[in-house]
This record gives C-alpha cells, sequence and structure tokens, in this order.
C-alpha cells in the first residue's frame, strides 16, 4: 500500500511539473496575443499603439489554438486534483493546494469568458496577476512532492519570503503597465517624469480608458505607471540580488540561489534592451518569460528555506 500511495505520489509530481511547463506556453502565448492585439511591434508603431478598434485583429488560427492550450491544461488540472485526493492522508497539503490551484483556474477561466473591452485595466491586471499565481502555485506543488527541504537557514527565510512578494508586486505593475498601454510612455531608459499629482488617476482600479492610439502614451499618468514599474524593478534588483549572494554561500541553497542570480540579472537585461531597442513585441515577450523564471526560481528557494511539514 504504500509503494502504491509513494507511486501516485510521484505522479502527482510529475503532472504538476507538466502542468507547470504547459502554464508556460499558456502564459506566452497570452502575452503575445495581448501584445499584438495592442498594436505593439506593428509598421507605424506607435502610431497604432493603444487599445484595438477592430482594426487590428490576431491571426485566424492564433485564438483556437490558444483555447485549445488552455483545454489541455484544464484537463490536467482536474487530474491534478483528483490525483492529490489519493494522497491526502499522507501530505494534506498537497491536496489543498491543488485545489486553490483549481479554483484559480476556474476563476481565471470565468474572468476570460467575461473579460470586457481592453480599455479596462483590472481586467488585464487580474488576468496576469491570477495566472502568475497559478503558475508559482503549481512550481510549489511540484517542489513538495519531490524533496524534503533542508530548514537548516532559517535567518533567510524572511528574506526570501520578502523576495517573493516582492517580485509579485513588480509582475502586478508590469500588468498594470502593459492594462494601460504606458509601456512607450518614457523616451529611453532615464526619460520617465514622476507628477505624482496624478497618482490617483494613473493608479485607478476603476480606470476606464477612453483613448487610443499615441495618444495613450504620452499623458503623465502613463509615465507615472511606467516610473514607478521601473523604480520597482530597481528596488527588485538590489533586493534580490543581495539575498541570492547571502544564500549562495550555503551548499543546500546554493543552486537555487544561483539561479535567482542569474534570472533577476537576466530580467534586468530583457527589460533594459526592450527599452532601448523600441518594445519589439518578440523582447517584451521574453521579458514576460523572464518574469516567469525569477517567479520560480524564488519559489525553489522558498521551498528550500520552509520545513516539510508547512
Amino acid at each position: 500500500m504504500f509503494d502504491e500511495r509513494q507511486k501516485t505520489t510521484v505522479t502527482t509530481a510529475r503532472l504538476a511539473l507538466g502542468l507547470t511547463a504547459l502554464m508556460v506556453v499558456i502564459v506566452a502565448f497570452s502575452a503575445w496575443l495581448r501584445l499584438a492585439a495592442a498594436g505593439l511591434g506593428c509598421a507605424d508603431w506607435p502610431a497604432c499603439y493603444g487599445p484595438p478598434d477592430g482594426a487590428r485583429a490576431a491571426p485566424a488560427w492564433a485564438m483556437p489554438v490558444h483555447r485549445a492550450v488552455a483545454m489541455l491544461f484544464s484537463v490536467g488540472m482536474l487530474w491534478l486534483l483528483w490525483r492529490a485526493w489519493h494522497v491526502r492522508r499522507e501530505t494534506p497539503a498537497m491536496l489543498r493546494n491543488a485545489a486553490i490551484a483549481f479554483a484559480l483556474m476556474l476563476g481565471l477561466t470565468v474572468l476570460g469568458f467575461y473579460t470586457p473591452r481592453p480599455r479596462f485595466p483590472l481586467v488585464t491586471l487580474a488576468n496576469v496577476t491570477g495566472g502568475m499565481l497559478l503558475f508559482a502555485l503549481l512550481g510549489w506543488i511540484y517542489f513538495r512532492a519531490t524533496r524534503v527541504a533542508p530548514a537548516t537557514v532559517s535567518h533567510l527565510r524572511p528574506w526570501a519570503r520578502g523576495a517573493l512578494v516582492l517580485a509579485g508586486a513588480q509582475i502586478a505593475l508590469g500588468a498594470w503597465v502593459s492594462a494601460n498601454y504606458a509601456a512607450a510612455a518614457c523616451a529611453g531608459l532615464m526619460g520617465c517624469g514622476m507628477d505624482l499629482t496624478v497618482a490617483a488617476e494613473a493608479f485607478d482600479p476603476l480606470r476606464r480608458l477612453a483613448e487610443s492610439g499615441a495618444a495613450l502614451t504620452a499623458g503623465a499618468p502613463a509615465q507615472l505607471i511606467q516610473g514607478v514599474h521601473r523604480l520597482g524593478a530597481s528596488v527588485a534588483f538590489l533586493y534580490i540580488g543581495v539575498l541570492a549572494l547571502a544564500a549562495v554561500r550555503h551548499g543546500a541553497l546554493q543552486r537555487a540561489a544561483l539561479a535567482v542570480l542569474v534570472l533577476v540579472l537576466l530580467q534586468s537585461a530583457l527589460g533594459m534592451a526592450a527599452v532601448l531597442s523600441g518594445l519589439p513585441r518578440w523582447l517584451v515577450t521574453a521579458h514576460n518569460i523572464g518574469a516567469m523564471g525569477l517567479l520560480l526560481a524564488l519559489v525553489y528557494l522558498n521551498h528550500l528555506l520552509t520545513p516539510k511539514q508547512q
């Protein structure tokens, strides 16, 4: 009986790993579709950049493929929940996490069906952050099912959790930039205005975009949104970089710390390269994927710092 249950746990871990990989495809595909619909990378950019007005449509094959991959993912999530149910006595945390992930997937599915026009930034923010949270949770499920986590370096645990929260906040800021079409608001790396008098407008959760085209990229609210995102990126880079350098000295954490260090450097380089090269769609999409890689590395580092029973 023990061997059968152990086999079920291993199968659940492999399934979680497969779903994590599939989530990368879904998020990357969604990012590409969102950027294409916004007009990023079109021939007359930035004149065509803004909420779609019906003149620019994604390729005919794009949406059906995206939905097919999402349906495959949904079936896999249902299977993950079923497998976690079989090991609920030995690993109740796995069932709890699988149930939360399944509920989150259902919420994102409903949000996708009832998404209004992209003039409502809150919808894009919820979609992007919800997808990233689901991705991180699937990674956590996989890590917790595959090995016993050492908890000997307990003094780094709160700092690692802080890094995870900081990365999540920066991802949310990036989503808000995309939702408000503020990617092109600043000229160069140092061209952002920081007019705090428009903060209430820039970060209004119920904000509705009434304009389209290049006008969206020129206003003070868009510049403030982009400026705060860049400031957050600098803070996250320093905090996460210092944490990785502190963790790399501990043998049990060395691989995870090196992964975090490499990925935070790569993510910063991708962000700067995207700005300096005029925001090509492929590079902005790579910036989204880089955020997923850094998030997963931080989840792994937190896993190593968390006792097995938690």
